[in-house]
């Protein structure tokens, strides 16, 4: 998206179809990462609990965004009176914790919580404010995030993941290209614009690291595939 916007793409044809298929891709990652942290939960995930894990994220999803359609678009008009930066900053973080808390204690996922009111406040008629306020913030998350997720590589080991890395790197892009650009051009879009699309979209986003993080924690899946994802973003990202 920053790369979108800095060569003044991101609001052209190409630029908003990989804008809407990003946040396709974030929903049903919300979605896995609550399977992954129901089946870490509980040890295994049968139809059954994969279905009350759905009632319950819908529930969820459908509670957060009518509940925050009715009370943020009033709590920011409050907050706007004080004309503060930081009253603002305060309150748009204590709403993303807040949520993200009750996701988390109902066993869905704290990013889906978060990602449910970045949603809502995205809707609001503060949203420019709130994007030039949250910014800074923003990028010292993910600078965090990812200075995390670098701590949890040994780099002695990379001989070992190194192959399987280039090996999910490639499949990874290869596959991506393809796909977005099939799909987009079979939505009815132009060749060009369709390969545009397909050639945006060949970076691993950083939900597929707290993906695979959660399910590393939670022993549903093996610790050896975290390095080769992680080095597989890092792949994809340059590429």
């Amino acid at each position: 998206v920053k790369m979108l916007r800095d060569t003044g793409q991101l609001f052209k044809p190409h630029g908003r179809l990989i804008i809407g298929i990003l946040v396709v891709e974030d929903f049903a990652a919300v979605i896995l990462l609550s399977i992954l942290s129901a089946m870490g939960t509980s040890g295994a995930a049968g139809v059954g609990d994969i279905g009350s894990l759905f009632g319950k994220l819908a529930l969820f999803l459908l509670s957060s965004l009518a509940l925050g359609a009715l009370f943020a678009p009033r709590l920011y008009n409050f907050v706007a009176q004080f004309k503060s930066q930081e009253t603002l900053l305060i309150v748009s973080l204590a709403l993303c914790f807040g949520l993200a808390l009750v996701a988390d204690h109902l066993g869905i996922s704290a990013a889906a919580g978060a990602f449910i009111i970045g949603t809502v406040l995205g809707d609001t008629d503060h949203s420019e404010e709130l994007t030039r306020t949250m910014s800074p913030v923003r990028d010292i998350f993910a600078a965090l995030f990812f200075v995390s997720i670098g701590m949890l590589i040994d780099p002695t080991l990379i001989s070992r993941f190194i192959i399987p890395a280039i090996i999910v790197a490639s499949v990874f892009v290869l596959g991506k290209i393809v796909a977005d650009t099939v799909g987009t051009f079979l939505a009815g879009h132009q060749g060009k614009t369709s390969l545009r699309v397909g050639m945006g979209m060949t970076q691993s986003g950083e939900f597929s690291l707290a993906m695979v993080k959660v399910g590393v924690d939670s022993a549903v899946i093996g610790p050896f595939l975290y390095p080769v994802i992680a080095v597989t973003t890092a792949l994809t990202s340059l590429a």
